[in-house]
Formats: structure tokens, sequence, C-alpha cells
């Protein structure tokens, strides 16, 4: 992973944050998926630290402190209010006028788990005084969209200098500073909220804002002073100025802008439509006054064009691209920026050379339901998702494989030309995928997962692509020649993995445990690792990087261990006879526990449903079992690391039926992690749990 460097001197490093990626990993995550870590490798520096906030979905400056003297003078900066930070804010609706202030208190809101704010009312003793200057930039020419630039600045006296009571140490910023709020753009966020123009994406303030009445009577006429133009009805509004006699003007204006006096749910965006442009700060060497900027991302320089992209977004959310498809152009400029969106959002990867497998579009998320495309090296997976029951037939007439002249053809080729030329891929392969691959016949597979590419020039004919536009690039010319011959050498942090995109309905990696193989390779130091249905041995080859005493990977196919062995000759490392196990996990757990064979960590990946000769598994119903057989094997203090890819398998079953197991091995745990797909290149839909879910227990 690669962050944009900025600005870096002996004293500080200046980045423009991507979104998706945390400025601070959490306690005990050994995981450098946060900008501290992963700029503090890039740049090959230790101790990194920032007393500035931005959360992952927000991007922006961000100024790091690359030697303590530094951090304390950041610190000390930030807590006596000596920055100026500029928002630019991309919102639904416009303002009534080009410009305006907005001068309302801000309080915790009451029972939230995540971090959020609600306007308040001077009375309120939780309160304070936030005030933001806002000013429209541009708009759409229908006015759906506005770009404003907004500035929280400080507040001087009264209720400004009160901490928020409910506020406790782990949500204070240095030196408990009162402008925290406003560090982490919350308070721009609950204002324009406030306001009626809710930012674009911002499902926990534009779509889960308090009610209207509740709004109402936190605010009461003459305690909450709103100057700008279009804002809420209740509130002064007098072209920037204060009302003394407390009369409150009626709020029009245009649509999104003052009608309502809540935040109303806004449509579905793929992004927070939120970015720190710019901030000024005094330099903790020089102490003179310093500005940094970021470049202003692609999204916020289309309101000339209508934002296309959003409306799509909005548009199919509830539906599949497939279906919206039929009725707009491939190639037009909405399903063409959105893809330019999820490639962006997947820019620290691409920009990374030791990583080129990764899912570059996650479907509904990334605004395109139903249609999830990951990169393996010079190769691009597509994967559509179930849309009905025709979706078989239709695969097979798209392939010539039991043609029905009526079936349409599933996913346009434009679309695929169209992810072809943005991501200079050398092939894209396409998987149509079922609700339930017991539902597949053996005679329909070579039709739904076709062997040869379907769009792009197939490797090995002509030079491949190696220009990028998003993360295709630094395709070597030796791998696109391997591809040609159905397998080739793709790169996950630095570690080669042999895949085979044209083979059945997995290439051989899966994307979505990056995370949890880097978090292994940093647990394996010294450590006995069982991996067990290893599949290719991705945990196994990250293991053996990761300087495990011993590894053992297990699975009940022996041309998947094959195919480990070969992973493990791809990275250097020698295959020995004694690391591969074939067989049922089932059956292989009480017996290494018959030879008192004990494991320091114990990995478990199992499919949600599998049947061999001798056990049918199914996770949502036989997970406890599995755990208690592991147990049997792990060593005290050792890590057992639990996985599930059961979307409908919730986390508090999950983990009871893992803990469950576990007490009936009679072995006492302790959780120490909890973890999903990551969030970079796998976002999640606002309040939806991750269909992966990852659990680590410490054993007793």
């Amino acid at each position: 992973m690669r962050i944009p460097v900025l600005y870096h001197d002996e004293d500080i490093i200046v980045v423009d944050k991507p979104i998706g990626i945390p400025t601070a990993a959490p306690p005990g995550d050994p995981y450098p998926g946060d900008v501290l870590r992963a700029v503090g490798a890039q740049l090959g520096l230790a101790g990194l630290t920032t007393p500035q906030r931005l959360p992952a979905e927000l991007s922006g400056v961000l100024v790091l402190a690359a030697r303590p003297e530094a951090s304390s003078a950041l610190t000390e900066s930030l807590g006596a209010r000596g920055v100026e930070q500029v928002y630019l804010a991309l919102v639904h609706g416009r303002p009534q006028g080009p410009s305006g202030t907005i001068d309302a208190p801000l309080a915790r809101a009451p029972g939230e788990a995540a971090e959020r704010y609600r306007v308040t009312n001077a009375r309120d003793k939780r309160g304070q005084r936030a005030v933001s200057h806002y000013r429209l930039l541009d708009a759409s020419p229908d006015e759906r969209y506005s770009l404003l630039e907004v500035t929280d600045a400080p507040a001087e006296g009264g209720p400004a200098d009160r901490r928020p009571a409910d506020r406790g140490p782990a949500d204070r910023g240095p030196a408990d500073w009162p402008k925290a709020v406003g560090t982490a753009g919350h308070q721009v966020r609950a204002h324009l909220a406030h306001l009626g123009l809710p930012v674009v994406g911002d499902w926990l303030y534009g779509g889960g804002a308090e009610s209207a009445a509740a709004q109402a009577e936190a605010a009461r006429p003459g305690e909450l002073s709103t100057n700008a133009p279009g804002a809420r009805r209740g509130h002064s509004l007098a072209g920037g100025k204060r009302l003394a006699d407390g009369k409150r003007p009626a709020a029009g204006g245009k649509a999104g802008a003052g009608e309502s006096p809540g935040a109303r749910p806004g449509p579905f965006a793929p992004r927070l439509g939120l970015h720190l442009v710019r901030l000024t700060l005094p330099h903790p060497g020089s102490g003179r006054p310093v500005t940094f900027s970021a470049p202003v991302p692609a999204l916020f320089q289309g309101l000339a064009g209508g934002l296309p992209e959003l409306r799509l977004a909005a548009a199919v959310a509830s539906r599949h691209i497939r279906s919206a498809l039929r009725r707009t152009q491939p190639g037009a400029a909405g399903p063409a920026g959105l893809i330019d969106l999820a490639l962006a959002r997947r820019g620290p990867l691409a920009a990374d050379p030791g990583t080129t497998i990764y899912r570059l579009i996650n479907g509904a998320a990334d605004g395109l339901p139903g249609l999830a495309v990951d990169r393996y090296g010079a190769g691009l997976v597509v994967n559509v998702y179930d849309e009905g029951p025709d979706i078989a037939a239709g695969a097979a007439a798209a392939a010539g494989a039991r043609a029905n002249p009526g079936q349409a053809e599933p996913l346009a080729p434009a679309l695929l030309d169209l992810l072809a030329n943005a991501t200079g891929a050398s092939a894209v392969y396409v998987k149509y995928r079922q609700r339930e691959a017991s539902r597949v016949e053996d005679e329909d597979l070579p039709a739904l997962a076709p062997a040869a590419p379907v769009a792009g020039r197939a490797a090995g004919r002509g030079s491949p692509s190696t220009s990028g536009g998003g993360g295709s690039a630094n395709a070597a010319a030796p791998e696109a020649a391997a591809l040609a011959l159905g397998e080739y050498v793709a790169h996950e942090e630095g570690l080669a993995y042999l895949v085979r995109p044209g083979e059945g309905w997995n290439p051989g990696l899966f994307p979505d445990m990056r995370e949890m193989r880097g978090r292994v390779r940093a647990w394996a130091a010294g450590r006995r690792v069982l991996n067990t249905f290893a599949y290719t041995c991705g945990f196994g080859v990250a293991a053996r990087a990761g300087g495990a005493a011993r590894v053992v990977n297990l699975d009940v196919s022996w041309p998947l261990l094959e195919r480990g062995r070969a992973n493990y000759r791809a990275n250097g490392f020698r295959p020995e006879s004694e690391d591969f196990l074939y067989g049922d996990t089932f059956d292989w757990l009480p017996r290494l526990k018959a030879r008192h064979e004990l494991f320091d960590l114990i990995i478990l990946d199992p499919p949600g449903f599998a049947r061999t000769k001798t056990h049918t598994f199914s996770a949502a119903r036989d997970y406890g079992k599995l755990a208690g057989g592991a147990a049997g094997v792990l060593a005290p203090g050792g890590l057992l690391v639990a996985c599930c890819n059961v979307a409908d398998l919730a986390w508090g079953r999950f983990q009871d039926r893992v803990v469950a197991g576990l007490d009936e091995a009679w072995r006492a745990a302790e959780i120490v992690g909890r973890y999903g797909a990551p969030a970079l290149d796998f976002p999640g839909l606002p309040g939806r749990e991750s269909y992966l879910k990852i659990l680590v227990a410490r054993l007793a």
C-alpha cells in the first residue's frame, strides 16, 4: 500500500489520506493497514505519530510527526486552536446564497456506538459552541448537487470553551482541545445536515439524523443562531447577520435546501463527499504558519456534467446493475464514472508494485450491485452474481453452449471492454455466480465459468498492456506469457502466488483474506502453525514468510495441496512432505491429538458448506464442533483464528458457536480480535455486517 506524500522534512510528513484507510490501527492489530504504519514503511521511518484525527471515510491533508518533539509541538498548537481547516463538501441541494455562517452548538449524540454529534441549544450542558463558515463554489446544472468550501472556525468564549461532558478519555483529542469535533470533520457534517444540505454519501448524518420533532424540541427560538441563507425554519436568518429580536423568517429555496427541519436520508453514494483540502498550522520546528493543500478528488470536479455516476448509483441501489444497464449505455458517463471512482479508491493498492491481487469493484458498495471485479496481476476476474433463475441459460447463450436464441447476454460486452480499457488489463474473465453452488449442473460449468477470457486481448498475443488507469500496471511480460498457459504469478505484499483465472470458480487465492494473511504472517514468528482447509496454502505461505517454526497445511483435495507446494516453491520455500496433510480436517484433528501434536496457531477457514466421504459440514450448524476439535491440538496460550464467510450467520451467533465449542472442549479462551474484509477494497454498505467474520481467540 502506498500513500501519496505531499511534503516531508525532518519534523513532519504531510500526506493526502485516501478514503478507506484509518489514521491509526486499533490497539493490538499487527496488520499495517493504517496511515501511520503504511507511511512509516513507505519512507523507512518508525514511530510516526499524529495528533490530527481523520476517520477512515474522510480524505485529505493529514500531518504526521516524525519526531517526539514535533509531535508535542503539533499537539500544543492544535490544543491552542492554532489551525485553520478548509474542507470541500459535495452536498445534496444548493444554498440560497453564495455564503453563510452556521453558529450552532453541538453535543455528542446519546446512546450511539459510533461517534456522532447533534445540534443542540445553548442551555445544554453537554454542548460546545461550534461555528462553520461556508462558500458556494459550484453547483450542478439542475442544482441537485453543490460544492461548498467550509471552514470550521474557532469560536472564542462562551460554551465553545466547554468540553462535552460525555466525552470519555478515548474520545479526547490532544490536550482535549475544544475543537475536537471539528478536527474529525464531524462539525462540518453535522452543521451541513442541520442546514438541510447533507454531505453526499453521509449515512451518519444525512441518512441518520434525529427526527424533525427532536430537532425542533432541542432548538428553540432565540437559543440557536444559524446565520445562513436557506437554513432551517425556527432559527434566525438574516442574510448572514444574526437577528437580535428573535424573529424567524421562513426558510425556502431550492430542492434539498431548507425544505425540512431535519436532514433527509440522501441517495446512496459510493464515497463520502468530504475532503480536507487545505490545512494551515504553525510548523513545529520554526513556529511559522505553513499551509498544505491536497489535490481535489475527480468526483468533486464533475459538477458541470451533473455527476451522472452518483445518479446511476442512486438509481440502481436496490437493483442489479445489469437491469440498469439495459436502460443505460455502458460506455456512458455514469458507468464509466463509477468504475473510475472504484479504481481511485484502490489507488493505494494500485501504486504498490508488491501487491497485484485485490478487489477493484465490490458490488453495491461501489454503486454497481451484482458485480464484483478482482485483479490478479495482468488479468481481471469479473464476478456476475445471480439476478434470477435465467442466469445459467443466459450465460450459456453468451458462451454459445445450449444456446437459447431468446435469451439476452447477461453482461453487456461494452461494459467488459470498459473495464479492460479503464484498468489496462491483458485479459478479462467472467464468472456467472449462482446463489447456491449446488444448483449448478456439471454441463453448465463451462458456460458459467468460461476458461477463456471474454474481453481484452489474450496474454501472449502481442505486447501486454502495462499502462495503468487503476491498477493493472506492472504486468511483466513473463507473467503475461504465463497467463496464456492458464497459470501465472501475481503478488500480495511481496509474496508470489500462482493463480488460474480461467479454472473453475476460484483463481487460487481469495483477495478478501489479504489483511488476515498479513496478520498470520506477523503472528507466526517462532510458532507451530496448523492451516486447516488450506486450499492452495495461502496462509501457509504467509506463515512461512513470517518465520514460523513449522507449518502444516491440511486439505481434502490433493490437487490443491499440489498447487500449495507450487506456491511454496514460487517464494523460495522448500515444500517438505510432512508439511502437507491430505484428508478431512474432522478426521485429522483427533489423529493429531492422539499423536500429542500441539500447535501455537491454528487457522480454521472452512467453506460455508462442504460434503466429503465421511462428513457433511455446515458453518451455521457445525462450527462449534470444529472449534472444539481444534482446541484439542492448540497449545496453552495459542491463538485460534476462526473464519466464516457465511453472510446469513450473524456475528453474535458465529461467536456464540465458537465459544460454545471451546467450552465443550473445556478450554477457556479470551477473544483478542474481531476482523472483517479489508475496508479499502471490500467496502461494505452502511448498517450491514461484513459477510466475512474472523474471530481470534487466545486459549488458556
